[in-house]
């Protein structure tokens, strides 16, 4: 079986963020730059067989599940993901599939709660 590096860069992106992980975290677990691991993320690089059996037991997953199983996908997701977890994960799918205007758009209004929320904080410390 051919290494699908799309499914492999979305189910490592996805795995990162409803385990809680940073880049830069993962970078350093793994011993790559973080540099390398965003190319990972972005399907612009495909990681070595070393990098790729790290990322499998850090997630307590099989190797062939890791490169050949869309997480995202119902079966699975159910499988290998709790309660938030699965809600994270259809979130970030429906966020995928939104044109650019649309991310955009959100990520402004991210902006903008992350911006009060630091305003209420501030105050709440004085």
């Amino acid at each position: 079986m051919k290494l699908d590096l799309d499914t492999l860069s979305r189910n490592i992106k996805l795995l990162r963020l409803t385990n809680g992980f940073s880049q830069e975290e993962l970078s350093q677990r793994l011993f790559v730059s973080r540099t390398a691991y965003i190319d990972f993320e972005k399907c612009t690089r495909a990681p070595d067989l070393q990098t790729l059996d790290a990322l499998a037991k850090i997630y307590c997953i099989s190797l062939d599940t890791l490169v050949f199983h869309d997480l995202s996908q119902r079966p699975l997701c159910h499988i290998y993901l709790n309660d938030n977890q699965r809600r994270l994960c259809t979130l970030l799918s429906e966020y995928e599939n939104l044109t650019v205007s649309s991310k955009g758009i959100i990520m402004e209004r991210i902006d903008t709660l992350l911006e009060r929320e630091e305003i209420f904080y501030s105050k709440i410390k004085t």
